[in-house]
């Protein structure tokens, strides 16, 4: 009995002890980690304020793969959400929730800081869960930017969560470091622009018909105007040729920028999406088998079209078959819904779905600026897009014209730049509030494709990216 007694003492003596040290100890806790990017801070602080891209650095599928993400409330800042649901229980079920975000996204770059506060809602001990973001340039000509990130939690006189403040450096504190980390890595493939001043709207764009020619030439101003000014002569040609009307003005689509070569298509818009090439009606939103294609009998790999004559194929010296060299027939059907017209000239369905919109009013060379500002943006806001798939275009809304020159636009030329895009929200933050994107005008009249100004199209080497803002 007195072994009992002694041992209810000490278990007595232990809880006392325990109730002491639980009621000395803080009654919140936080960890904190940091990281340092090259990045914009507009930039890092718009994949922040919203959470489109926190399954992406968010820690949680490194622990998961399968975690299941929702989300809800406005797709950018305070009261946007982001709830998550796993059956690892490392990972569990629970919900982010932007709370605060200081200054507005107009003034954080003049102000070069921000502070972006997250509500978290899981099983971690405690209640006012925080994850706040505090982000400062910093560096050497304030290039650089740091994030420092801090968990707070409190406790209140829950005596047993206090004691979980001694663990907050396990899982707590490996959240803040590993998402910091991918958060870091998403960064590093996205453009590293100051795009602010773009002010880019969401727009739902039609299904068109058009016809184009392909063009691949040197990365010089010259050049691409030439391949432009030689394009659209054949394109006006063409449709007198198929009694089409153009139905909106030229399109530069983008298939690919580099150094030293840019790959395009010279692009209009027509009138019906049935033409009749080669004594033959086509319907473009009917488009037929693409025309097959058989190796050549001397080099496997090459490829020749199919039903191709084995006369047609050219003989070479020394008893040795060149490979066949043989051009698509008008009515012909390339890969993706292309119709063979001509030899140059090629007609399909473009364009439809979501997109994102910005005016480009003034020299066209800011237009890879424009081009990756908008590739920059949607990667921020959590817009999805396929350049492969679905390329940036161009369209020219105004033409040049003497009377329509300032300062701003000594060429009085005005495009409207387009990326699809899905998994986008009816506005972008930009629309949500009214604010008017750079350059719109009310009055604008589309030129028509024979009165634009082919050597205006966004021609040159790419530009400084700060000629986007």
């Amino acid at each position: 009995m007195t072994r009992i007694f002694e041992f209810l003492v000490a278990v007595s003596m232990v809880i006392v002890l325990a109730v002491v040290v639980a009621l000395v100890l803080p009654t919140h806790a936080s960890a904190s980690r940091s990281i340092g990017v090259s990045h914009n801070i507009r930039e890092v602080y718009d994949i922040l304020a919203n959470y489109r891209r926190f399954p992406d650095y968010g820690v949680l599928r490194a622990y998961d793969a399968n975690t299941q993400f929702e989300f809800s409330g406005p797709a950018y800042g305070v009261g946007a959400k982001v709830s998550w649901t796993s059956s690892n229980p490392k990972v569990g079920t629970g919900r982010l929730a932007m709370w605060q975000i200081e200054p507005a996204a107009s003034d954080v770059f003049l102000k070069g800081a921000a502070t972006i506060v997250w509500k978290l809602h899981n099983s971690w001990p405690g209640y006012n869960k925080r994850i706040v973001f505090e982000i400062n340039r910093s560096g050497k000509d304030q290039r650089l930017v740091k994030i420092v990130a801090r968990y707070r939690v409190d406790y209140g006189w829950n005596l047993i969560d206090r004691y979980s403040r001694l663990f907050i450096h396990g899982t707590p504190d490996h959240f803040l470091e590993y998402t910091l980390s991918n958060l870091q890595n998403v960064l590093a493939v996205i453009p590293n622009l100051a795009y602010g001043e773009l002010h880019p709207t969401l727009v739902d764009t039609p299904k068109q018909p058009i016809v184009y020619v392909a063009e691949s030439v040197k990365n010089t101003h010259d050049n691409i105007s030439v391949a432009v000014d030689s394009a659209m002569q054949t394109l006006q040609a063409t449709l007198k040729k198929l009694g089409v009307a153009a139905a909106g003005p030229q399109t530069v689509i983008t298939r690919r920028w580099s150094r030293n070569t840019y790959t395009f298509d010279v692009a209009v818009p027509i009138s019906s999406t049935k033409l009749k090439v080669a004594g033959q009606e086509y319907d473009l939103t009917q488009p037929g088998q693409p025309v097959a294609m058989v190796p050549t009998s001397n080099q496997p790999g090459k490829a020749q079209a199919s039903g191709v004559p084995a006369a047609s194929k050219p003989t070479g010296t020394a008893g040795q078959t060149p490979p066949a060299v043989v051009q698509e027939k008008p009515g012909d059907w390339e890969a993706q819904g292309r119709l063979v017209v001509s030899n140059k000239v090629r007609a399909r369905m473009a364009f439809g779905g979501r997109a994102l919109m910005a005016i480009l009013d003034g020299s066209s060379a800011q237009s890879y600026a424009i081009h990756k500002g908008l590739e920059a943006y949607a990667a921020t806001h959590g817009y999805s897009n396929n350049p492969e798939l679905l390329p940036i275009y161009d369209v020219q809304t105004r033409a040049p014209n003497p009377h329509n020159l300032t300062l701003d636009d000594p060429s009085g030329v005005q495009y409207k730049v387009y990326l699809p895009v899905s998994a986008a929200p009816l506005m972008t933050p930009w629309q949500a509030a009214q604010v008017t994107p750079a350059g719109a005008s009310s009055t604008l009249v589309p030129a028509s494709a024979a009165s634009v100004n082919p050597s205006s199209v966004s021609p040159g080497s790419p530009t400084s990216a700060q000629a986007a803002t």
